[in-house]
């Protein structure tokens, strides 16, 4: 009977945990239905002890007998001497009774065991004869003896017991004695005489004179009072053989193999004792009585057994704790413990399964009492056992809060418990190759918690602390672990939480670069940086993806599962390429690179479609990119470039947000370039295109300076009125318009519009006075152009009055055209005045014409008020012709008819008298005029009194020095 050391433990507090669950409310109704259908153990009648040899087994020898018997044969015939020859046939005897045996033990067949009853019965034959031929000889115990055994062999046990009788009858104090005690011992036991039995067997050991058979009469007096149901005394027995065979563990050892097999039985037998009373109870009651034994876990083992043999597996359970309970720190305690589970197993009682090994684990553990008891003698296999079990337990929780309801307290509690049991095995098991996974399975658990901080603590052990642990799970333990610290940043939003997931980041690439999901990782590095800001270290990660996978080729994607907790997304080369080059566009065009903005956005649009929530935005940042481009370009001079890059604006992002003030940035390039044609179309299409845009407002004078400039004097006098028309521009602007839109429709040749213009500023904008004066003797230019001679004069008349009304503000420049307009109406007079004749009757006519000269004499001398010189000598020189024309028209006026000579003669006479008065007068006029020369003033007026006045008085100013000294004077 091979026997091991069976452990036994006590998880109350998991038994009572699991006690209300369904799982174990079905356990416990399957193990009550169990306990009820339970087999029962044998009957005593039904129990036997074990065969054990009273000898070692018989070793046959290759020996020729018959040669042996033939030679003492030989001899007997020769021999006399009765002593000789009684020793001699005890010899033969002896030989007849091995050679009897040997043929038993070796038949195989029929024949040969029916050979080996015959040989027996000469055995027998040979033993009778000595006995009765010696009848008194001192040896006769061995003959019976013998044939007892003889008888017995050959299965007449009546006949063996009775001589064996005979033997103790007339041999008490044979040395055979003990054993024919024994061996009738055993026929009474045979014949379940076990009172008998148990007499014969304490006379063997009260004899105590044969140790072997001391021990055997031992054993079977214990399965005598067994079979007697007094099993109390039969459990004394069996202790007192144990105590004997086995005092101490080392001599257990050391014995035989049929010893251990006794003791073995005994223990069986003591099973049975303690069966058949109240079990594993009994057995502690037992040893609290007769005290500890170091044998005692292998009793409590052995009737384990015995209830597992019969399935009575909770009954077993119970015996095997009841040994942990009495011996706790017991070196193996452990072991009975672990043999609990094995029941419990066997039994399927998932119920207790669970607990019992987390018991197990907290008293058998490196933290607990009986490890500090036995830490210098912990076998391996309880070391392997107990990572076993908290490594199943730990797995066991996990999977179980899986199962549970999300976010339910059970399952808060079930990963707790996991948690709890990872730990235990991380901290009393660092050493071991699979700490780095409990490492990540705690981590996957704490994920599921929720509680992010722990599990980067966990993944990042298993990630980069355990090198020989699995490249690819340290990779999907580091990966574990940086979306760990991204959970952290999100919930914060702190910039060190951000920070610290950005290094892990990059150390995580730098680890595992070859894993598809760095490249991920690093995406989401380079957007964490943008994010704060550190546009050149984010556009350099970027681009280190752009290169790793153009480089790599890759565009399928993999997928990776982590023990059916995390799983992670596929990566996409496509997708990681588009968000690095977003990355590029975004912090190069934060650093003001915008040729390389441009560029990340454009390859970021490529590999995007149209309904991606980016796609619109980054459009717009293309847009910006460009424009900003030509910015600088226009900046620093370069408006051609500049231009071609807001050309470019529009081309490659026509609906871009910037696109009105990128249109109208092009027409200023347009202005700057001096290219007049595409600025005037431009800004006429901008103006159409965006009537109330807020920088429209300045297209009309942008299109005013380039017609002005490409000399289109039409055109910007139109937006000129336009301007003039436009009440919401303030009074003075609309007054500038309305008289450039005038100049510049004059300048134009578009007269009439000038005209125009000009008529409403007149009587539109008499402030400024000058500016409106102005435009008066603008307007009767335009009207003497174009002959229209009343509408002049109307404007000339509007001038005199306003310089006259002015007050103030008159100048010499109103003055000017005030006396310009009044001579010019006085020249209307003059003419009046030289076309009137002198005609019979004189006296009427007379009296006409001095009406006409007195009103011209008026208008000039209005005239030479104005204190204008250029017109002061004009007004003065056409007063001193006036009298001078009216002198000579008089000499020259028609005679009347019909008077003589004489008459004649007189009455020229009285027209001389009349006209002198007004040569003189006129002399003394043009005289006046020259006199100005005093004054420096020598124009063409003056010139022209000298002239009349030579005409006059050749004498006095036709001479050449006198004209000499005048201009010497003006000089």
């Amino acid at each position: 009977m091979n026997l091991r050391i069976i452990a036994f433990f006590s998880c109350l507090l998991w038994l009572s945990g699991c006690a209300s669950t369904p799982e174990s409310a079905e356990s416990d109704a399957q193990f009550n239905e169990v306990e009820s259908l339970k087999p029962k153990l044998e009957s005593v009648d039904q129990i036997d002890p074990a065969n054990i040899p009273d000898v070692e087994p018989v070793q046959v020898q290759s020996v020729s007998h018959s040669s042996v018997v033939k030679s003492y044969q030989r001899a007997l015939k020769l021999i006399s001497d009765p002593a000789v020859k009684a020793r001699i046939e005890r010899r033969l005897a002896g030989l007849a009774m091995v050679e009897s045996e040997e043929l038993q033990v070796q038949g195989e067949t029929f024949e040969e065991q029916k050979l080996a009853m015959s040989k027996f019965d000469s055995t027998i034959k040979a033993y009778k004869k000595l006995l009765q031929d010696y009848p008194n000889h001192p040896d006769n115990d061995k003959v019976y003896y013998q044939l007892a055994k003889a008888y017995g062999l050959k299965g007449h046990l009546e006949a063996s017991d009775k001589l064996l009788g005979k033997l103790l009858e007339r041999y008490p104090n044979s040395s055979l004695a003990s054993e024919a005690y024994y061996r009738r011992a055993e026929f009474l036991y045979s014949n379940k005489k076990y009172p008998q039995a148990g007499v014969a067997y304490e006379r063997v050991i009260k004899r105590n004179d044969n140790p072997k058979t001391v021990t055997n009469a031992r054993y079977m007096l214990a399965w005598s009072l067994f079979k007697q149901s007094d099993y109390e005394a039969s459990l004394d027995e069996f202790t007192q053989l144990l105590d004997q065979l086995a005092p101490t563990k080392e001599v257990y050892q050391s014995l035989t193999r049929n010893q251990k097999a006794l003791i073995e039985d005994a223990f069986r037998a003591m099973s049975y004792a303690f069966g058949y009373q109240e079990g594993g109870k009994s057995v502690v009651q037992y040893f609290e009585k007769i005290g500890n034994r170091h044998y005692e876990s292998l009793v409590f083992s052995s009737l384990g057994l015995l209830y597992q043999s019969k399935e009575r597996y909770q009954d077993a359970a119970d015996v095997y704790l009841a040994y942990v309970k009495r011996h706790p720190l017991a070196a193996d305690s452990p072991e009975v413990f672990a043999r609990v589970i094995k029941v419990y197993e066997l039994g399927r009682f998932p119920s207790v399964i669970i607990p019992a090994k987390a018991q197990y684990a907290t008293d058998y553990g490196l933290s607990s009492r009986w490890y500090a008891a036995q830490a210098e003698a912990i076998s391996t296999k309880h070391t392997q056992r107990l990572k076993d079990y908290i490594s199943q337990l730990a797995s066991y929780f996990h999977t179980r809060g899986q199962k549970a309801k999300k976010e339910s307290k059970e399952q808060k509690d079930y990963f707790n418990q996991a948690i709890a049991w990872y730990t235990v095995y991380i901290t009393d098991f660092p050493n071991e190759n699979d700490v780095a996974e409990k490492h990540h399975r705690s981590g996957d658990v704490h994920t599921l918690l929720g509680n992010s901080k722990a599990a980067s603590s966990s993944y990042l052990k298993a990630a980069y602390d355990y090198p020989d642990y699995d490249i690819e799970k340290r990779s999907a333990a580091g990966y574990a672990a940086v979306v760990a610290f991204q959970k952290i940043a999100e919930a914060s939003k702190a910039e060190q939480n951000i920070r610290q997931k950005i290094d892990q980041s990059l150390k995580y690439a730098d680890v595992f670069g070859n894993d598809s999901r760095s490249i991920g990782v690093l995406v989401d590095a380079s957007e964490s940086l943008l994010n704060l800001n550190e546009y050149e270290p984010a556009r350099e990660i970027a681009r280190k993806v752009i290169v790793k996978l153009i480089e790599s080729g890759k565009s399928e994607y993999v997928v990776d599962q982590s023990w059916n907790t995390l799983k992670w997304q596929p990566y996409s080369s496509r997708k990681h390429r588009r968000a690095s080059w977003v990355v590029v566009g975004h912090a190069s065009f934060e650093l003001a690179d915008y040729p390389q903005a441009e560029n990340g956005y454009f390859q970021a649009l490529r590999l995007m479609k149209k309904n991606n929530e980016l796609y619109s935005s980054l459009r717009q940042r293309l847009a910006i990119s460009i424009y900003r481009q030509g910015e600088g370009l226009a900046k620093e001079g370069k408006n051609q470039e500049a231009l071609n890059n807001f050309e470019r604006v529009l081309v490659v992002v026509p609906e871009a947000d910037i696109k009105v003030q990128t249109q109208y940035d092009i027409t200023a390039q347009h202005l700057i370039l001096k290219q007049w044609s595409p600025a005037i179309t431009k800004l006429k299409a901008f103006r159409a295109s965006y009537p109330k845009h807020e920088l429209t407002k300045g297209i009309r004078e942008k299109l005013i300076f380039a017609y002005e400039q490409s000399e289109r004097w039409p055109d910007a006098a139109n937006e000129l009125t336009q301007m003039a028309n436009d009440e919401r521009l303030d009074d003075e602007q609309r007054r500038k318009a309305l008289f450039q839109a005038a100049t510049y429709y004059e300048k134009g040749g578009k007269t009439p519009q000038a005209i125009d213009r000009y008529r409403s500023y007149a009587h539109g904008y008499p402030k400024p006075f000058i500016v409106n004066l102005e435009t008066q003797h603008k307007l009767a230019e335009l009207y003497k152009a174009r002959n229209e001679t009343n509408k002049r004069k109307y404007w000339l008349k509007k001038i005199i009055a306003n310089d006259k009304n002015a007050g103030s503000e008159r100048t010499d420049r109103s003055k000017y055209l005030a006396a310009a307009a009044s001579f010019e109406l006085a020249d209307d007079h003059w003419r009046s005045f030289t076309r009137a004749k002198l005609t019979l009757p004189l006296g009427k006519s007379i009296q006409r014409k001095q009406a006409a000269m007195q009103k011209v004499i008026k208008e000039y001398t209005k005239v030479a008020d104005y204190g204008v010189s250029e017109f002061s000598t004009a007004s003065t020189h056409r007063i001193a012709d006036a009298y001078y024309r009216m002198s000579k028209d008089l000499m020259g006026s028609e005679r009347p008819k019909g008077l003589d000579e004489l008459e004649l003669e007189q009455y020229d006479i009285l027209l001389e008298e009349q006209a002198y008065p007004f040569e003189e007068t006129s002399i003394e006029v043009y005289e006046t005029n020259i006199a100005r020369t005093v004054d420096g003033v020598y124009d063409d007026w003056v010139k022209e009194s000298y002239k009349k006045l030579a005409k006059i008085m050749p004498a006095r100013y036709a001479k050449e020095e006198q004209v000499e000294g005048y201009v010497d004077v003006i000089q």
